[in-house]
């Protein structure tokens, strides 16, 4: 099982530096490096936060909600509106830094180029392996 996690793994890495390249050009390999570390870092940090924070929350509708359906219902929208909070507020503390801390100005609109050849860079990398994980079991 422990495999499972270094393909993962893997597969994010990739992900993300197709997408730093994408974002910052032709810097050099110690800009690159540093930019990728940054972003797992904020990713890591902000997936981190709004998971306890969603731990929390859900363990308080548990205690509160009485009746299974609803509990189930609030505990699905929750986890929708907590994913989607993360990657807002990993998206913004992206932007900041790169901004800040880099000095490299990006639009909104490449940002948001790059997180979505990210994601969709990892999900095919990800298909493509339960695939390969299919025909060999």
């Amino acid at each position: 099982m422990n495999y499972l996690f270094a393909v993962a793994l893997i597969i994010s890495a990739i992900g993300m530096l197709a997408s730093v390249r994408y974002l910052i050009g032709e810097k050099p390999l110690k800009d690159t490096a540093m930019v990728f570390i940054t972003r797992g870092t904020i990713k890591v940090l902000v997936g981190v936060g709004c998971g306890l924070v969603l731990g929390i929350t859900l363990a308080v509708v548990d205690v509160v909600v009485e009746q299974a359906e609803d509990r189930a219902a609030l505990s699905f929208m929750l986890i929708g509106f907590f994913f989607g909070l993360s990657m807002l507020v990993s998206v913004l503390f992206y932007k900041m830094t790169l901004t800040k801390v880099f000095d490299i100005s990006v639009s909104w609109l490449k940002l948001a180029k790059s997180i979505v050849l990210e994601f969709s860079l990892i999900a095919s990398l990800s298909f493509i392996c339960i695939l390969v994980w299919l025909l060999l079991v």
